[in-house]
């Protein structure tokens, strides 16, 4: 029998070089097109800074899309519903000018309905005091 030894570890290196090179081939044809040094580490920060922002993107979109898709600044009947719920009135004193159109200062308010949902939250408040979030939902089990 033959020994197969030197030819087996011929074949190997070749493939192995082969390999590097076609590595070598590939990062630089993607460096030269993304002008990114695809051998650093600043490739990964970018990527990741980069889909951080879609998701920032993202978010303001969604608040953009579901207040347009719920009316927000909706109707008169609204802003009265609100202004009785949080009793604007009662800082007149603090600031008057603001205060004298109480309609024009409640769709200002609620023009942004996840930023306000948000603040509602984070100041402690219960979020069925403004009236967006279904409190009952229909279910076919008890629960």
């Amino acid at each position: 029998m033959p020994d197969v030894r030197p030819t087996t570890i011929k074949l190997i290196s070749i493939y192995i070089e082969n390999a590097m090179r076609f590595h070598k081939r590939v990062t630089n044809l993607h460096a030269k097109n993304s002008g990114l040094p695809f051998s650093s580490h600043f490739y990964v920060t970018f990527v990741y800074l980069t889909v951080k922002f879609a998701y920032l993107i993202n978010v303001l979109l969604n608040f953009f899309t579901m207040n347009y898709l719920l009316n927000v600044s909706g109707s008169h009947a609204q802003a009265e519903k609100r202004e009785k719920i949080f009793d604007l009135d009662q800082n007149q004193d603090q600031n008057p000018e603001i205060y004298n159109n109480n309609e024009s200062l409640i769709d200002k308010t609620y023009r942004f309905y996840g930023w306000h949902v948000l603040k509602l939250i984070l100041n402690g408040n219960d979020t069925e005091l403004c009236g967006f979030f279904p409190r009952v939902t229909v279910c076919d089990f008890q629960v």
